[in-house]
C-alpha cells in the first residue's frame, strides 16, 4: 500500500511539472513600471482615430472651437512689398530717363511719367520701374529758379545721376562766363528770393526780361527784353521803376512746375505775372482739366528733402 501510494504521488507530481513546462507564459494585464496596458498582438491593424483640427488652423496648432487671443496671431501679409512704401502717388522722382513724378504704386513697382519727354501723340511715355531706379527729387524741374548755397539758380537739366545742372543768375566768372553748378537734389530748394538781384527773370508792360543791373541814383532797375528785338538784332534797354516790374520764375512756355496745386504745364505768362497753367494728373468733375492762373508765388515752394 505504502508503495503504490508513493508512486502514485510521484506520478501526479511528474505530470505537473510537464504541465507547467508545456504550457506558456501567460501575459499580465500591466506591465512592471508601465502605466498603460500591453495589448497583445493581433494580426488585423487597428486604425486610430484622427483627433478634429480647425478648419482655419492649417499652420497652427488650434483646436476646434477654440477662442483666438488677437494679440498671439500673426501680423496680416503687408498690401505692397516693403520696395514700394517709400515714395507716394504725385512725388517727383528722377529716372535714367529724366524727371517725372508717380502715377501710380504697384506691389513691386511703380508708374512713372515724365515731364520732359512726350510721344507723337503729345502723351508721356509710361514707365514701370523698380524702387532701385527712381530717386526722390525736390521737384526742380528744368527751368525753375531755385535758392543755392551760391545764391540764385536756374536749373537747366537734371541728370541720370541726380545732379542738378544750374546756372547762377546773379553772378558770372572774372571773363564774364556763366558758371555751371553741379549740384545734389539736398542743397537746393524752391525758394523765392526777395527784391530784385542782377539777373532775376521779370515781366514788364514790355513783355519778359531780365534784370541787367541797378541804376541806385535813379532808383530804377535797367531791364533787357527777352523777346523783343530792334532793328539791328538787339534786345532794347528798359529803365523801370521796380513797382513796374514783377519777379517771376523765369518758366518757358511747355515746361513742367511743382505748384500748390500740383504739377502743373505752363500755358502762357500774362503781363502782371500770372502763369497760364493746366492741371496735369487731376480733372474736374466733367473730366477736362482745369485752367490755373497762379502767381510767382505759387511756384515758390520750400524744397521737400529726398
Amino acid at each position: 500500500m505504502g508503495s503504490s501510494k508513493s508512486k502514485q504521488a510521484a506520478a501526479a507530481a511528474g505530470a505537473t511539472a510537464s504541465k507547467t513546462v508545456s504550457e506558456p507564459p501567460k501575459v499580465t494585464p500591466q506591465s512592471a513600471g508601465s502605466s498603460s496596458p500591453v495589448r497583445p498582438a493581433s494580426s488585423t491593424k487597428e486604425t486610430l482615430p484622427t483627433p478634429p483640427v480647425a478648419s482655419n488652423a492649417s499652420c497652427c496648432n488650434i483646436a476646434a472651437g477654440s477662442v483666438i487671443d488677437p494679440k498671439l496671431m500673426p501680423p496680416p501679409a503687408p498690401l505692397h512689398s516693403n520696395t514700394c512704401v517709400e515714395l507716394k502717388i504725385f512725388d517727383c522722382v528722377n529716372t535714367v530717363y529724366g524727371p517725372g513724378y508717380i502715377k501710380e504704386v504697384r506691389a513691386t513697382d511703380y508708374v512713372v511719367l515724365l515731364t520732359n519727354w512726350a510721344l507723337a501723340q503729345g502723351q508721356s511715355p509710361t514707365l514701370y520701374l523698380s524702387r532701385s531706379a527712381i530717386t526722390k527729387v525736390p521737384g526742380c524741374f528744368p527751368g525753375s529758379v531755385v535758392s543755392t548755397v551760391y545764391g540764385p539758380a536756374r536749373v537747366n537739366k537734371i541728370r541720370g545721376d541726380n545732379t542738378h545742372v544750374c546756372t547762377p543768375i546773379n553772378w558770372s566768372l572774372a571773363n564774364g562766363c556763366r558758371a555751371t553748378l553741379y549740384l545734389q537734389p539736398n542743397v537746393i530748394s524752391l525758394t523765392q528770393t526777395p527784391g530784385f538781384n542782377d539777373g532775376d527773370e521779370v515781366m514788364t508792360v514790355y513783355g519778359q526780361g531780365y534784370v541787367e543791373g541797378k541804376r541806385v541814383k535813379e532808383g530804377d532797375l535797367v531791364i533787357k527784353l527777352r523777346h523783343w528785338a530792334l532793328a539791328q538784332g538787339q534786345s532794347p534797354t528798359c529803365y523801370l521803376h521796380p513797382s513796374a516790374c514783377v519777379k517771376i520764375p523765369g518758366f518757358t512756355i511747355g515746361a513742367v512746375a511743382k505748384t500748390v496745386f500740383g504739377l502743373v504745364k505752363i500755358k502762357d505768362v500774362l503781363r502782371d505775372g500770372k502763369h497760364v497753367c493746366e492741371a496735369i494728373h487731376w480733372k474736374l468733375a466733367d473730366g477736362t482739366s482745369p485752367i490755373l492762373y497762379l502767381a510767382p508765388e505759387s511756384f515758390a515752394l520750400l524744397s521737400l528733402k529726398p
